[in-house]
């Protein structure tokens, strides 16, 4: 028989604390991955020693991860998923829930301390260092990151893993990448310039960059690399304000050679139209940026992932994508998709606190529409996409870390795990159903190669009848554990108790006095313009007003210190209450509030 290879690309959309879905379903991903190849590896050994194959029925083509992408949560979860990879997969771990994805998400960084993560997220110390930074304490994403991610003397992936491994962390470059367009005027030509500010990190694994390298070298062995790779995957978990942004430094070839890949110039410039990048506006070789979420401009990065996945099984973009002749697969998972038909809003209302929303919404919609997927959908017969999400009985289903803007898991372990596990058994019911190709019994040439050779017992374990005497399906990845075991639904046991919101009032009330005082700090640093003459004469008064005024001044100002003493506190007591309103509403309203 010959061995088949299926090539995989894993994309994780951006979900803040709903990554926990995303870390459940790649656990089990990875643990069906192992199994099978195990079984695999001792009929090779005894086919090797002219014994006979202990699992004969199983399927013997494989299935090799070329690239990972993620935005966000999903850009910590791919190159946690990375590291996890490099260490080798022990699928016993997975299945007793010791792995680096579930310590990670599950965990956080509570350590001894139950909910410990949110208490260290309301301390004061990046404040009283660093000024106004973020809302919330981000030091927690930096410890998270570098407890997941570790060097190694020599990274060891599963043979169901490419060594040249891919990882795109997606960003959002505040500094942007500046495009000059030429422009014929009078007198001399002119420049029209634009930035753009979708970034991501590309990481191969096991290879050498060079100047005109459009990826970064990746290898466990050196901290540098380990290094940047943490913070990248920081970077790409700051959440705009609520979380720290963060700072990147890059090779200036680098940041050229994949600008000019993101918005296909490349040949562009090698015809010598008139589009020309600009050689990174700094005299220095090391391109500086702030960054911030991922998912803020692109949160889903299927595309930069399916590029990637066509190079490597040696397609074009639209070639061999039907059931019968695929050999790749994108593998999409989404903790919170857009699958709802939005319906029209108000196009009347023209008031601003209307309209600001909308707005934004907009410029956020648009900044991460992709024109050439929505031609790819109008496929009827397209089998390199698929998508997971949190679902029960086949309905999308809730995820406890949805609540508070998804920001619901930083409060409770319990919902965290919840999310956790509903992503495993989604894993396992998706792997057996749906992530699958056409299967035609009474006519082999209609099959896809990886389905041509399969016994008549594993079509018999592992098929997929849409209905009796309907459609049949095949799954892309056997699932060696479907005759055996079947993970339980589960349940929302745990709810929020009150008692342990109580334990957070000091630490709130301590986190938003100090943001107040820094935000006080920040804006008397700030400097002022000098008035210009105009403005002087303007407010120019007789020598008899000016002095009346200074003497006003000096007796009101006492009494402008404790009026401004007291609006600080007011402000203060504002906005504690308004948190501790959101937080009971939001979670009441879930039904994951109990009282204590």
């Amino acid at each position: 028989m010959e061995d088949k290879k299926f090539h995989l690309g894993i994309c994780m959309a951006g979900a803040i604390t709903a990554g926990s879905y995303t870390a459940g379903v790649i656990d089990y991903l990875l643990e069906t991955l192992a199994r099978w190849q195990e079984q695999k590896d001792k009929n090779i050994e005894a086919k090797k020693n002219n014994q006979p194959l202990p699992f004969p029925d199983v399927p013997m083509y494989d299935v090799v991860i070329d690239v990972i992408s993620g935005a966000s949560a999903g850009g910590m979860c791919a190159a946690i998923t990375t590291a996890m990879l490099a260490e080798g997969i022990n699928y016993k771990d997975l299945a007793a829930g010791k792995s680096k994805m579930r310590q990670a998400w599950i965990d956080l960084d509570d350590g001894d301390v139950a909910e410990g993560t949110i208490k260290k997220m309301l301390e004061t110390d990046d404040l009283e260092k660093d000024g106004l930074v973020s809302l919330l304490n981000a030091k927690v994403l930096s410890s998270i990151s570098d407890k997941a991610i570790l060097p190694l003397n020599k990274a060891i992936f599963p043979t169901y893993v490419d060594k040249n491994l891919d990882t795109i962390l997606t960003l959002a470059n505040l500094r942007g990448v500046q495009y000059d367009i030429n422009f014929k005027s009078a007198g001399e030509d002119r420049k029209h310039s634009m930035s753009l500010h979708k970034d991501f990190m590309h990481f191969r694994h096991d290879s050498a960059a060079d100047d005109q390298s459009d990826f970064l070298s990746l290898s466990f062995s050196n901290p540098d690399d380990i290094d940047l790779l943490r913070k990248s995957a920081v970077a790409t978990g700051a959440f705009p304000i609520g979380l720290r942004s963060r700072h990147l430094s890059r090779s200036k070839n680098y940041v050229k050679n994949k600008a000019d890949r993101t918005v296909g110039l490349a040949q562009a410039i090698e015809n010598k139209t008139n589009v020309k990048v600009e050689s990174i506006t700094c005299d220095e070789e090391i391109y500086e940026s702030m960054n911030i979420d991922g998912g803020t401009f692109n949160n889903e990065p299927f595309g930069e992932a399916e590029r990637i996945l066509n190079d490597k099984a040696k397609k074009k973009k639209d070639e061999d994508i039907g059931f019968e002749t695929t050999n790749r697969s994108i593998l999409m998972i989404d903790p919170f998709p857009c699958i709802e038909k939005k319906e029209p809003d108000d196009e009347t209302n023209s008031t601003i606190n209307y309209i600001v929303p909308r707005v934004i919404g907009a410029l956020r919609a648009q900044s991460s529409f992709k024109t050439s997927d929505i031609i790819d959908a109008y496929s009827d017969n397209n089998y390199l996409k698929y998508l997971i999400t949190p679902t029960k009985n086949k309905l999308p289903a809730f995820l406890c870390c949805s609540t508070l803007e998804a920001f619901g898991g930083f409060l409770y372990k319990d919902f965290r795990e919840y999310d956790y596990q509903l992503g495993k058994r989604n894993a396992q019911r998706f792997l057996q159903k749906y992530f699958t190709l056409k299967y035609f019994p009474n006519d082999n040439t209609k099959n896809n190669p990886i389905h041509q050779n399969w016994s008549a017992n594993a079509i018999s374990d592992y098929k997929y009848e849409e209905a009796p005497g309907g459609q049949l399906y095949l799954p892309i990845i056997p699932d060696v554990q479907k005759k055996y075991l079947k993970l339980e639904r589960v349940h929302i046991t745990n709810k929020y108790p009150l008692s342990k919101l109580r334990e957070l009032e000091k630490p709130l009330k301590a986190r938003i006095r100090a943001l107040i005082s820094q935000a006080e700090t920040l804006t008397s640093a700030k400097k002022k313009k000098e008035d210009t003459q105009v403005a002087k004469d303007w407010f120019k008064q007789n020598g008899i007003v000016r002095f009346l005024n200074s003497v006003g001044y000096i007796i009101a100002w006492p009494f402008t210190k404790i009026i401004i003493r007291i609006a600080k506190r007011r402000v203060a007591k504002t906005m504690y209450v308004s948190c501790i309103k959101w937080i009971i509403n939001d979670l009441e309203r879930a039904e994951l509030l109990k009282e204590d």
